[in-house]
């Protein structure tokens, strides 16, 4: 989840018809920038819910004849959220769509691009809940039909899988105040609880500095990549 990114993203925000209204836009990346990039969708109601998941994963160092091992944290995977919708083609609430072209234009927009062949990249915006990944999962359910068997309603449950860019990552936690101004360049051998140490006075810090740059491993640094070092609590 990235909150308070709408002074930065106001490309994005301009396609939003109204704030509080669910809204997905495919976007690319120029420069720092996210810009729209094809078609949104907009959900005709609102989810009730959803949910946001994360999971921690672990290690076992267990010695032979040990009856319980040791928990080393290994990478943290990046989140999912998951929700449902409704589409309505009865036209009872004053709206109507017609069903099966909402559901294309949700699969148009979320879907494989074959210009940049992979799924497109996306921004999930509704109030303050802004959230980038891609489209994991999607299920279809129709729940009435015309006589004629095309369908009049249909709940769409879909779930996302974050991925974000380390310009949104700083953003999302206000990594560009005046006070900081710590990057580090990665050289050989700079290790996590090392570069913990130097800039924290704490080997302690390693794991915030794996999530604050969207690390799947605390082991493994590429040579040449830029770390961001956010304003941590000693």
């Amino acid at each position: 989840m990235i909150p308070n990114l709408t002074g930065n993203i106001s490309s994005l925000m301009n396609v939003v018809p109204t704030p509080g209204t669910m809204t997905i836009i495919p976007i690319k990346m120029v420069g720092p920038v996210p810009l729209p990039f094809g078609l949104p969708y907009v959900v005709m109601f609102n989810p009730e819910n959803f949910n946001e998941r994360k999971d921690f994963n672990y290690d076992c160092e267990q010695a032979p004849g040990d009856a319980e091992g040791t928990l080393r944290f290994s990478w943290v995977e990046q989140s999912e959220i998951q929700f449902e919708f409704l589409i309505d083609g009865t036209g009872a609430s004053g709206d109507k769509r017609e069903v099966m072209a909402e559901i294309e234009l949700f699969r148009v927009t979320t879907g494989f691009n074959g210009d940049r062949h992979m799924p497109n990249y996306l921004a999930l915006i509704w109030g303050t809940f802004i959230f980038h990944g891609f489209l994991k999962s999607l299920d279809v359910q129709y729940t009435l039909f015309r006589p004629n068997g095309t369908p009049l309603r249909a709940k769409l449950r879909c779930s996302f899988k974050a991925s974000t860019t380390n310009i949104l990552r700083v953003l999302s936690m206000g990594l560009l105040s005046p006070d900081l101004t710590h990057k580090h360049t990665v050289k050989s051998g700079d290790r996590l609880d090392n570069l913990s140490q130097q800039y924290y006075e704490s080997p302690r810090h390693h794991i915030n500095l794996a999530q604050a740059n969207g690390l799947t491993s605390i082991r493994t640094l590429r040579e040449g990549e830029t770390m961001f070092l956010p304003p941590l609590e000693k």
